[in-house]
């Protein structure tokens, strides 16, 4: 059954699953909230606007 489920989220149509998945591990990680590129703290209302951001709205620019 868990090879399954891993299969279900390494499939191509999957990538928003995945994402999701890797915003609750954040969210119960030590570091929720802290940008990973700079350290600067995620404003709270930028997490609730964008609930799968992993990084700043300034270093999320600099990726796009």
């Amino acid at each position: 059954l868990e090879s399954r489920a891993r299969a279900l989220r390494d499939a191509p149509g999957n990538a928003e699953l995945r994402q999701v998945e890797a915003a609750l591990k954040r969210l119960h990680s030590a570091d929720f909230g802290l940008c990973p590129d700079c350290g600067a703290e995620i404003p709270y209302a930028y997490l609730q606007a964008h609930v799968l951001a992993q990084r700043c709205a300034a270093c999320e620019a600099k990726r796009a």
